[in-house]
């Protein structure tokens, strides 16, 4: 373990700090080792980044569920949503969070991409932008 803390997922259920890892729809919360996020300083926006990854309809529920509770806490969010394109995503995906990240917001959510060919190598990227901060659904 190179310093990097474990922790239990919070922050009334909208977003956990970074280092957390949550399971949603599930009361179980894993505490695994987040990677350490210092060491990728340039690739973590201000704004705290939400990370989500599964199955594609299930990601933009998930993020629609937390987006509401995020308004109802008086928190204002941006959404990254490629529809899963990996190139689009592989083109975009820092423009549009230092773009968000210049905003005058509270948290980004981010919806993950098929770790399948490029998408290996943006999912990587994405994971560093969110410093740990990553949801399974």
């Amino acid at each position: 373990n190179s310093g990097a803390t474990r922790r239990s997922y919070s922050a009334q259920g909208i977003c956990g700090p970074p280092g957390d890892l949550a399971v949603a729809g599930s009361d179980s919360k894993e505490n695994i080792d987040a990677p350490v996020s210092s060491k990728y300083p340039h690739y973590r926006p201000n704004t705290d980044l939400c990370l989500f990854v599964g199955e594609p309809s299930a990601v933009k529920a998930e993020i629609a569920r937390r987006c509401k509770i995020a308004d109802e806490n008086g928190k204002k969010v941006g959404v990254i949503d490629f529809d899963g394109n990996i190139d689009k995503a592989a083109h975009s995906f820092f423009s549009e969070l230092r773009r968000l990240d210049s905003s005058d917001l509270d948290l980004i959510f981010a919806a993950g991409v098929p770790e399948i060919g490029m998408g290996v190598a943006v999912m990587d990227r994405m994971k560093k932008a969110a410093a740990g901060n990553i949801t399974f659904v």
